[in-house]
């Protein structure tokens, strides 16, 4: 168990990379950092309109984009500044524009507050730009992100998938089976049918003689 108080934004993105790092069931590849081009944000909405370089990450794990920031309230305008990052990012990004994901963290104590639960389930709803994840923290963060995490494009199919892909290999062999058995109860009873038929007819020719 870790405490998340007192976390900057790059250790709260580098402990849910700690935690994919350590289950086999959630997914990230190698760590990219890219450039924000804030630059740009701010000639269009502003330096008011879009975060301080400080309060935004922009980082790729594998092929997957992500933008990550830090709500200071629990409202929808708060992720706002992040959702113009992020669609300045998306000009830099080609293909994998359709990819990208903002991940915003609420403060040390949110989610059991009620205002803080809705303005995530607000700010994930509006699918605008680009999915958005919102993580409400609380001081155990290791069960808090494993949480989080499987809501997540990095969750991976859970481990009982390959047992049941092993399963489905012994069914289809039991099936195979039933067929082969079901084709030999087949040629059985056809057997015995043209048994059955002789039978009858020698019992008329018999009859008929009588």
């Amino acid at each position: 168990m870790r405490d998340v108080d007192g976390l900057k934004l790059s250790e709260r993105l580098g402990l849910l990379r700690a935690v994919c790092e350590q289950y086999d069931r959630f997914q990230a590849g190698p760590v990219f950092d890219q450039t924000l081009p804030l630059d740009l944000a701010i000639k269009r909405y502003g330096a008011d309109g879009v975060p301080q370089a400080s309060d935004v990450v922009f980082t790729r794990w594998g092929d997957q984009p992500i933008i990550g920031g830090m709500l200071t309230e629990p409202s929808r305008a708060a992720a706002l500044p992040f959702v113009r990052c992020a669609t300045v990012a998306q000009q830099t990004l080609g293909e994998k524009a359709v990819d990208l994901i903002v991940i915003l963290f609420g403060p040390e104590g949110s989610s059991i507050e009620a205002d803080w639960a809705r303005a995530a389930a607000d700010i994930e709803d509006d699918d605008r730009i680009c999915r958005k994840l919102v993580w409400l923290l609380d001081g155990d963060a290791t069960s808090s992100a494993e949480a989080f995490l499987r809501r997540s494009p990095f969750a991976r199919p859970w481990r009982g998938a390959a047992t049941m892909t092993g399963d489905a290999r012994a069914f289809d062999s039991l099936i195979s089976d039933l067929d082969i058995e079901l084709d030999e109860l087949a040629l059985k009873a056809n057997a015995l049918g043209k048994s059955a038929r002789a039978f009858l007819e020698d019992a008329l020719t018999i009859g008929e003689v009588e």
